[in-house]
């Protein structure tokens, strides 16, 4: 007997998981138009992304039977195997189509790993955390190769930290007046070979004096 999935706040936008999870069954059923996939990525973007404003909102009901939907359709054929795999990206911040952020960056046995940015809201404003996702690089790599990824600019970066107040490279908050102008602080700065303001600069950012 098939069981009746009890959502709770239905008609409230669906987690960030049922998001995720909307995405990867996009890219991995097949049976759907482009115009049905562009419609559900437009309505799933601001939950993966908040920065991204609300063009087509999705309720959780709406996210539930979609994955419903998408779970009937069938699997994408398998890609035939190659003895080459893409390359992997080099160290740094990356920025997927889909509105996540990653980096890759050398674990102490100097090997590539990589980690996407968790966004969270708390009582006085956001905070981030990069977390190690099994897999992850090579999903990059794949993602690089079809064109869906690139390499986080400076200017995306001072975009990032100026929107949610802390570092997007290392997550810190920001409360320095040259860091908030700059939407990153200094040693990040020339870590990434970023501009860091100096004080008039920030002032002329900010619009006000700073200390």
């Amino acid at each position: 007997m098939k069981t009746t999935t009890v959502l709770r706040d239905p008609k409230g936008p669906p987690s960030l998981k049922m998001a995720r999870f909307l995405s990867d069954l996009l890219d991995k059923r097949e049976g759907f138009t482009a115009e049905f996939e562009a419609r559900v990525r437009e309505a799933i973007a601001p939950v993966i992304d908040p920065s991204k404003p609300v063009t087509r909102p999705m309720t959780k009901e709406q996210a539930h039977d979609t994955i419903e939907w998408l779970l009937a359709k069938p699997k994408k054929a398998p890609k035939p195997k190659t003895t080459t795999r893409p390359p992997w990206p080099d160290e740094g911040l990356y920025r997927h189509d889909d509105g996540s952020v990653w980096r890759v960056y050398h674990t102490q046995n100097r090997r590539l790993a990589a980690k996407r940015l968790e966004i969270q809201e708390t009582h006085d404003g956001w905070a981030g955390r990069f977390q190690f996702v099994r897999g992850g690089l090579y999903r990059l790599a794949e993602a690089l190769a079809e064109g869906k990824v690139h390499l986080m600019t400076q200017a995306e970066a001072t975009e990032f930290g100026r929107m949610y107040n802390f570092c997007v490279n290392c997550g810190a908050e920001l409360t320095d007046d040259r860091s908030l102008a700059a939407g990153y602080g200094p040693t990040c700065a020339v870590h990434r070979g970023w501009h860091y303001p100096n004080k008039a600069e920030a002032a002329e950012i900010l619009g006000r004096p700073v200390l």
